[in-house]
Formats: C-alpha cells, structure tokens, sequence
C-alpha cells in the first residue's frame, strides 16, 4: 500500500512537470485527472505483485515444509530414483564392506576413495531429485532407515530397497494423514 502511495505522488508530480515542461496551460482537473489514471494504474499493478507474491510465499513455505500436492514426476525423476535404488541395492555388498571401515575395507580389495566417490554422488543424486519433487520432507530419510535397522535388517543388500519402499509408504500415510487430520485445510507434509 504504501508503495502504490508513493508511486501515485511520482506519478502525480510527474504529470504537473510534463504539463510545465510542456508549457501548456491545462486546468488543475486535468492534472489532477491524469495523476489519478496513472496512479490507479500503478496501484492495480502494484495489488497484482502483491497478490503474486502471497501465492509465491504460499508455495515457498510448502515446498519448505514438504508438499506433494503438485508432485508429478517427470520420467527423469523416475529414471534417477530406480538408478540410484537399483544401483545401491546392486552395490550392497560393497557397501557392508565399507561399513567396516577404510582400512579394512581396502584390505579386502574395495577401492574406497571410488565406492565412496560414488556413493556421495548417488546420495547427492537421490536427495536432489526428491527435494525437486516434494520439497524438503526430512523425516522420510531420518525415520525409516532406522526403524528398518530396528527391526533387525542389517545387510544393506536388503536395508537399502526395504528402506526405499518402507519410506514411500509412510510418505504416503503422512500425506494423507496430512490431508485428511484437518480437512478441509491441507497441512504440509513435512
């Protein structure tokens, strides 16, 4: 509001310095008149950025906290997430003997700097694309690989799918947990 006020003053001071300037003698009306116009014209423009940004914000603060009311995925988002889930379930083995630590790891013929190169990238891959889906929904990635843990998977030949499908089933509970708990509100997911 106060923009759109101030905008109206240049606006209006500006139609009196081009009526001066042009050394045309108008009445105070038309003055007036044409600072109105272009005033309530900057004041409408100013309205649409403001209601712009509030659907801006809405969005932001959702991605934020994790929606998936707009999530379709693109097939790439689909060729990335089964790459990256069949490739650590394929490397699973690899991964048990990192698991024991750098040296032993190296001394049972995995090249360490290589196996974890590509796994901080396949992690990096992973995260990207569903924070690019969904936004930043964190407690998926925290929650149930642990809970996987606890109920005794260990090897990560199984921990790792096991995880990835037990972690899109309770992502989808908590959406509909979230859609439904305060209907007709939608509460983020996250």
């Amino acid at each position: 509001m106060v923009e759109s006020i101030v905008q109206l003053v240049i606006v209006g001071m500006w139609a009196v310095i081009l009526a001066i300037h042009t050394r045309r003698l108008l009445r105070l009306a038309k003055i007036i008149l044409v600072g109105l116009t272009f005033g309530l014209d900057q004041i409408v423009l100013a309205e649409t950025r403001a209601n712009t940004a509030a659907k801006l914000l809405r969005g932001m603060l959702f991605w934020l906290m994790g929606d998936l009311s707009g999530a379709t995925p693109p097939w790439h988002a689909w060729l990335i997430a089964a790459s990256v889930a069949l490739g650590a379930t394929l490397a699973g083995g690899t991964l048990n003997v990192l698991g024991l630590g750098r040296e032993k790891a190296a001394s049972l013929g995995v090249a360490v700097t290589r196996a974890q190169t590509l796994v901080y990238f396949s992690a990096a891959l992973a995260t990207a694309t569903a924070v690019y889906l969904g936004g930043t929904i964190g407690f998926v990635g925290l929650i149930v690989p642990h809970m996987v843990r606890l109920l005794g998977v260990q090897d990560l030949r199984w921990l790792v799918p096991i995880a990835a499908l037990g972690g899109a089933a309770f992502l989808v509970l908590a959406d509909l947990l979230a859609r439904v708990a305060f209907a007709p509100l939608e509460l983020p997911v996250g």
